[in-house]
């Protein structure tokens, strides 16, 4: 048998390498490329924690045809603005804007396939929200005027407002409602392509849907149970309630006796003074404990329970109490400067306390001037902090929704809510495992 010649084997592979260089490294190249590219997919499919798009979240609430009502606004309907998920606010239905020195005129670009008649008639009917506003056009641009600075303008028009929302309502009838992507340009995105709500009469009905898996999500105020496998969120509201003194009072003017019973210490024995609450939940059982609590330290205290019409419409106003236990709404645009700032002393306005601090002053402008929501957020905290510090009362409960979330879902809980229908504006940042 005849040996080969390996040498000459190598040499005609030699020059068959050499002469046909270029295309083999091409070759080569798009296999590395081809293979590098499947493993990535592979590792992004099971290891990534970014959004996928597609699926459908089925969500059950407690309610009936007016929360469905409530919650179609907030999926079909956007505002000139959104908030993004490190609560910053961007540019949605406008490509730019501006605003007077003042900060009472403002000045919207459009983006070109935005109806801009259509955004003008939808704002000029928004008289509960936006008050005395003047909304026109002026050289194919939205103006907005007000009659008094308001820097917070640009965060309330991230509400619902127009429709260019992620979603279109599909189906409906009393109890359910599906929605599908909004197709229109310029519609809010989102990651989720269908989304399908029950409302539920009872809580017993709706823990009963979770225990049987036939949802991917579940909310309520109070009383939902959590499931294996899913996970519970708290998502806060912009409301609070709140223990208010009336630092103009004789019987509470003493700063030094307001901290005392704030931080409820001893002595207490010279307090004596009254707390009105309104006859309803929670601010009663919040009203009482705070009564329980002082008299056990000594303090006189009677505790007044009225009607919440009469404490908001006349005995609020004219300061006519001494201690009171009282709902502080913030709004949707979390603003809380028409009941602590100065300029609200007047009898017209809602500071109750007759708390006069510039610390207070220079922290509410802080939180005027910024637009990001989680800043907000944050310096609110400082308000609380400093309004506590000088003994003119403190934050005694946060009103908060229960979300109870599949593990097969990504839950991003809002910036901005001032209502439980709220929360769903946040929905477009939702998305499927």
């Amino acid at each position: 048998m005849k040996i080969p010649n390996l040498r000459r084997i190598f040499q005609r592979l030699s020059r068959l390498v050499w002469e046909y260089e270029k295309v083999l490294l091409a070759l080569l190249s798009i296999v590395i490329v081809i293979s590098g590219t499947f493993w990535y997919r592979q590792f992004a499919s099971t290891r990534s924690d970014a959004p996928s798009v597609g699926g459908t979240v089925i969500v059950g609430v407690i309610g009936g045809q007016e929360e469905l009502r409530l919650i179609a606004t907030r999926l079909t309907k956007a505002g000139l603005f959104s908030i993004d998920r490190d609560g910053k606010l961007q540019n949605l239905l406008v490509s730019s804007w501006s605003v007077n020195r003042a900060q009472t005129e403002f000045n919207f670009k459009l983006r070109p396939s935005v109806n801009l008649d259509e955004i003008s008639s939808a704002l000029q009917s928004q008289t509960g929200v936006l008050g005395q506003a003047i909304v026109s056009t002026r050289k194919g641009r939205l103006v907005i005027k007000v009659s008094e600075s308001n820097p917070s303008l640009p965060l309330l028009l991230a509400r619902p407002f127009f429709d260019y929302g992620s979603y279109k309502v599909s189906n409906s009838s009393n109890t359910t409602a599906v929605f599908v992507r909004n197709t229109r340009e310029d519609a809010l995105p989102a990651f989720i392509n269908k989304v399908v709500v029950h409302a539920y009469e009872q809580t017993e009905d709706l823990n009963n849907a979770l225990k049987r898996r036939r949802l991917d999500i579940a909310t309520s105020s109070e009383g939902i149970e959590q499931p294996s496998g899913y996970t519970t969120y708290n998502a806060n509201l912009s409301r609070y309630y709140a223990l208010l003194f009336n630092t103009n009072r004789f019987s509470l003017r003493d700063s030094a006796l307001r901290q005392r019973l704030i931080q409820k210490k001893k002595p207490l024995n010279t307090a004596i003074f009254s707390l009105i609450s309104p006859d309803q939940q929670p601010q009663r059982t919040l009203a009482e404990a705070l009564v329980s609590r002082w008299k056990l330290l000594g303090a006189k205290v009677n505790l007044s329970l009225k009607p919440q019409d009469e404490i908001a419409t006349g005995i609020a106003p004219a300061r006519n109490f001494d201690a009171m236990v009282i709902g502080l709404d913030y709004g949707f645009e979390l603003d809380p400067y028409y009941f602590w700032h100065s300029s609200q002393l007047r009898i017209m306005g809602n500071n109750f306390s007759g708390l006069n601090s510039p610390q207070i002053d220079k922290t509410l402008a802080k939180i005027r001037q910024s637009l990001n929501a989680s800043t907000r957020r944050n310096l609110l905290i400082q308000l609380h902090s400093e309004i506590r510090r000088q003994a003119a009362g403190r934050i005694l409960q946060q009103e908060s929704v229960k979300f109870v979330v599949s593990s097969g879902v990504r839950f991003v809980p809002p910036f901005l809510a001032s209502t439980t229908a709220d929360i769903f504006q946040a929905l477009p940042l939702w998305s499927v495992k």
